[in-house]
């Protein structure tokens, strides 16, 4: 029915899970007859490397599948089976396992090779801090080129169906300075001191703009969802009537002081709004989304730079590269892309809108390896909107807000692992 159905939308979606279900199906009809084995011969060795690789390929469930491919008939699974369960944690042998699944995925098809290239994915990701010289070269060339061979049905396109993708970028694992010498601009502002060293182990995806309004159309098309600032009936920010900070009756996404097109960042939305899009569209892409880490937020903005801004100190230079009340915004959003990127090539990280993150990470207080704040209470925002000043929307800049309060200006992109 919903193949066949009017909105297109819900019949393009159907159309790629039916696609997906053809394919699943057709591993399942293959292990089936395998699993009547097992019930008489459970140690079968072509059985458990059946069963096995439907687990870890197909279902990506590693921790009964890994044990069932050990048992069986010597060959590459095999192979990699042992090494996974012996859990290795020097980099070379890390960096080795990484390897051995990149070159299984060249002999699979569909699913079972995206699968492969990302368990491949992770483990070298795991080694890369601990390798040096020619073999972490080797490692950073096979993670891009992985990173690039994942771009079908993973990122860096997250295709939502129906015409909806968001395009990502690779950020690999690396350090960097996190952090502002200088104290807030604002009170309000929280203080990004002192300046520490952070390490990110793992790579990720994140959104090249920020979350489309109408992106954001196509997941209330898809569920009904009712944003936070729906349900209370407002939103905060600058009311229209007296240019008062406060509560703006009626504001919601739908419902801005001023007429927002589909190509703008998604406004008024709450922390619990972001993360319920996050969660859709890993439902529907079948891929780990969810919003970025303040360190890895930071990671991406910076870009390998250390500067107030990832285009330099020069405040002024903002009018390149993003929106601020300081550049031409005249408090309203722009359409995504617009301007220059980072060197990374991310839009719109200084201004347009504040953007949600997973995290809080309260008072820095030191180096520290893949930060993630614990307080459920409040959410981290960054980089800065069209309603601020540009040293408000520095790399480095803090907010700080509950996860159920919608700002008009804050919006949010995501990041996939």
């Amino acid at each position: 029915l919903a193949v066949a159905a009017k909105d297109f939308l819900l019949r393009e979606d159907a159309r790629e899970r039916l696609k997906e279900y053809t394919e699943f199906r057709r591993e399942w009809d293959r292990v089936k007859p395998f699993l009547e084995t097992l019930k008489t011969a459970p140690e079968d060795p072509a059985a458990c490397a059946a069963l096995g690789r439907y687990l870890c390929l197909i279902k990506e469930d590693w921790d009964k599948g890994l044990p069932l491919l050990a048992k069986g008939p010597d060959g590459p699974l095999r192979r990699l089976s042992e090494m996974e369960l012996a859990k290795p944690t020097e980099a070379s042998a890390q960096a080795a396992l990484g390897e051995a699944w990149a070159a299984l995925s060249e002999k699979e098809l569909l699913t079972p090779k995206t699968r492969a290239k990302v368990r491949a994915l992770e483990w070298l990701e795991r080694s890369l801090p601990g390798l040096s010289g020619p073999t972490k070269a080797a490692a950073e060339k096979r993670l891009t080129l992985l990173g690039l061979a994942l771009g079908s049905k993973a990122p860096p396109v997250l295709d939502l169906g129906g015409g909806v993708k968001l395009e990502l970028i690779y950020c690999r694992p690396g350090s960097f300075a996190m952090g502002s010498p200088d104290p807030p601009v604002e009170p309000w502002l929280q203080d990004a001191r002192p300046v520490h060293r952070v390490e990110l182990t793992r790579g990720f995806f994140l959104g090249k703009t920020e979350v489309t309004r109408g992106q954001f159309a196509a997941f209330v098309k898809a569920t009904g969802y009712v944003t936070d600032a729906e349900r209370a009936g407002f939103a905060y920010g600058k009311r229209p009537s007296d240019g008062v900070w406060g509560d703006v009756q009626g504001a919601s996404w739908k419902n801005l002081p001023w007429k927002q097109p589909d190509e703008d960042p998604v406004l008024a939305m709450s922390g619990n709004d972001a993360k319920a899009f996050c969660d859709w569209a890993a439902a529907v892409t079948r891929r780990k989304v969810r919003l970025p880490t303040e360190a890895e937020w930071e990671y991406a903005c910076r870009a390998g730079t250390t500067t107030n801004f990832s285009f330099g100190s020069d405040p002024l230079k903002l009018v390149e590269f993003g929106w601020s009340r300081d550049t031409g915004s005249d408090w309203v959003t722009r359409a995504v892309a617009q301007r220059k990127p980072n060197p990374w090539g991310f839009y719109d990280m200084h201004g347009n809108a504040w953007e949600w993150c997973l995290d809080w990470s309260g008072a820095y207080k030191g180096d520290a390896r893949d930060p993630e704040g614990s307080s459920p209470e409040h959410r981290a925002l960054r980089g800065g909107s069209c309603e601020n000043n540009n040293m408000t929307c520095t790399s480095s800049a803090r907010m700080v807000m509950p996860p159920n309060a919608p700002m008009i200006s804050t919006g949010f992109r995501v990041a996939v692992r």
